[in-house]
């Protein structure tokens, strides 16, 4: 494995546990409820979670004394950038309620 294909698992694990545990989107729009204003757009604690699981995804498939765990380190650089995140997240419950009415149906003055 090289180092590019173990860094990619890190980052799924984030943004999986952000989407199905936090529920929360990605938000692209700088006047969005789902933006990270603070720094330009990047949630700086999913990177805090991704760089150490991404560092011991890429030693577990490099370093030759781990050959025996080399295949699964996949699943366990996902798993730690997952619960790293898990740890550090926020945990606020907001979520903006938009209505969908306006695209439901063909007038929304019903």
């Amino acid at each position: 494995m090289s180092p590019d294909q173990t860094t990619v698992p890190p980052s799924t694990g984030v943004r999986r546990t952000n989407k199905y545990l936090f529920n929360r989107s990605i938000g692209e729009d700088p006047n969005g409820a789902y933006f990270y204003s603070n720094s330009n757009g990047v949630n700086l604690r999913a990177v805090a979670a991704f760089i150490p699981a991404a560092l011991i995804a890429i030693i577990l498939a490099l370093v030759p004394g781990f050959d025996s765990v080399s295949p699964f380190s996949w699943l366990i650089g996902a798993s730690i950038a997952g619960l790293l995140y898990l740890i550090i997240a926020k945990r606020e419950a907001y979520c903006e309620d938009v209505s969908g009415e306006a695209i439901a149906v063909d007038n929304v003055s019903h």
